[in-house]
Order: structure tokens, then C-alpha cells, then sequence
């Protein structure tokens, strides 16, 4: 696994100069991989350049959404498929990791977010109604999947597949999770407004991870493991990724402010 990792090419196996300063930026990793530049330099993990490409379509996407949300929902669907058959082809042959990856393949699920927080007061009028069909659907649906596709190892992936058909379960799945988190912050306020406060330091939590799962964690030999040991090193680890995280943001802060001033509220 380590072998995969954004910098292990970069860093031990070398690459052109053009490949770092091009992967530098968060850009699809599907996208890079087919331009053979491997596994996008410095941008992370592939649904790094996923996200912010969501984000960079986000403006379209809402102006779209806010006019007709069905139908933009429905033709992302569409466009979905449509790009992730031949990506899906070009994954078989090896020349990107799958089409499933690919960022305009997930603008449904992002899509579906948006409309979620957007139009919050129709999904509140007939929430309970909602709500029981959801669940029905992926207590139903999960069911006949993971009976379907035996073949497939994890459950998990038998539900949620990197295929498109995973829709028709993490659609109802996100709102119910949706819900579910708002339900839970309205049951523990405080907790949820500590939980909800390291917020600021997740996304360097994440890099951290990464960097600990491929630099280090891929080497641990867990078959001298006893069950106190894994419990100690995810301890030492989550204190690790924690400890490292703060520290990252306590610099990172009066970059980001110099950088990106904040206004100052004009007086009314």
C-alpha cells in the first residue's frame, strides 16, 4: 500500500518536474493517472481532487438546482453513468484506479446534499413520511443486495458499490444520516458543539492519517498484535493525528489570515 501513496513516486522513485508542480494542485486523480502522471505528486488521496472539483462546480450546480431540482437531479444521474461507463473502461485497462473516482461521477451525491440543506422547510413538512421510506428503502434494498452479489467480500461494498446503482441506497442513506446527526445535536447540545469544534482542525486530520496509515501503520506487524496492543497503537495514533493536527493549525492559522482577510461587517 505504501507504494501508492501521492509521495512515495514523487519522493523515491522520482518523476519529472512537471508531474510534482502539476500535482501539486488538487486535481482529479483519475484525471492525472490517464495523463500518466503518477498518482497526482503532492494532492493527497484522490478524493482530495474530487472535492475540490465539486466545490469549483458548486456555483453551476446551485444555479441549476435552485431553478429546477428534480430535473438537475435526474440529468446528473444521467451524466453520471454516461461518463462512468467508458471511465470504468479506461480503469479496466489499468490507465486510471476506477470509474467510480472520476468527480463529475459524484456530482449526484453532492448534488443531493445541497438540495437537502436548500430546500430544508418541504423536507421538514413530510419528514416523517420521508424518513419511513428511507428506511424502508435501505433496510429492503440492503437486504436483496447483499444477497445478490455473494461474490463480493465486504457487505458493505455490496450495498454502497463504486458503480453508479450505489445510488439507490446512499440516497436515502444521506438523508437519513442527515437527520440523524441533527437529531443528535438537538439531543446533546453540548457534547455535539465540543465534537463539532474540531471541525477547524479536520482536514489537517486527515493528511496526518494518510501519513500514518501509508508511512507507518502499513508496516506494523499486527500478527504479534494482542488485542490490548491494536487498542494501544489506534490510542497512540488518534493522539498522534490530534497532537499534530493542532500544532499544523496553530501555524497555519496567521497564514490563512494574512491571506484571506476577513471583512469587516459594514455598520447598519
Amino acid at each position: 500500500m505504501a507504494g501508492r501513496t501521492p509521495y512515495f513516486h514523487a519522493l523515491y522513485n522520482g518523476t519529472s518536474v512537471e508531474s510534482i508542480l502539476v500535482g501539486m494542485f488538487p486535481i482529479d486523480l483519475s484525471f492525472l493517472m490517464y495523463f500518466g502522471i503518477p498518482n497526482a505528486g503532492f494532492v493527497g488521496e484522490w478524493f482530495m481532487g474530487v472535492i475540490v472539483i465539486l466545490f469549483l462546480l458548486a456555483p453551476l450546480v446551485y444555479f441549476c438546482m435552485r431553478r429546477a431540482p428534480l430535473l438537475t437531479l435526474i440529468a446528473s444521474i444521467i451524466i453520471s453513468v454516461i461518463v462512468f461507463i467508458p471511465a470504468q473502461e479506461i480503469a479496466n485497462e489499468g490507465r486510471i484506479l476506477n470509474g467510480f473516482w472520476v468527480s463529475i461521477v459524484r456530482v449526484p451525491e453532492f448534488l443531493f446534499g445541497m438540495i437537502l440543506f436548500y430546500y430544508q422547510d418541504f423536507f421538514q413538512l413530510h419528514n416523517k413520511k420521508l424518513l419511513i421510506i428511507s428506511a424502508i428503502i435501505v433496510v429492503v434494498g440492503g437486504f436483496i443486495a447483499i444477497n445478490m452479489y455473494p461474490e463480493i467480500e465486504s457487505p458493505l461494498e455490496r450495498m454502497y458499490p463504486l458503480h453508479p446503482r450505489s445510488f439507490i441506497l446512499s440516497f436515502p442513506t444521506i438523508y437519513l444520516f442527515f437527520h440523524l446527526l441533527e437529531y443528535l445535536n438537538t439531543l446533546l447540545p453540548k457534547f455535539f458543539e465540543w465534537f463539532n469544534s474540531f471541525s477547524d482542525i479536520s482536514y489537517m486530520a486527515m493528511l496526518i492519517q494518510h501519513v500514518i496509515i501509508y508511512e507507518f501503520a502499513d508496516h506494523y506487524q499486527y500478527e504479534f498484535f494482542g488485542n490490548f496492543g491494536i487498542f494501544f497503537m489506534l490510542i497512540v495514533n488518534l493522539f498522534t493525528i490530534f497532537y499534530i493536527s493542532k500544532l499544523l493549525k496553530k501555524y497555519s492559522d496567521p497564514i490563512e489570515s494574512y491571506l484571506m482577510p476577513k471583512r469587516k461587517s459594514s455598520p447598519t
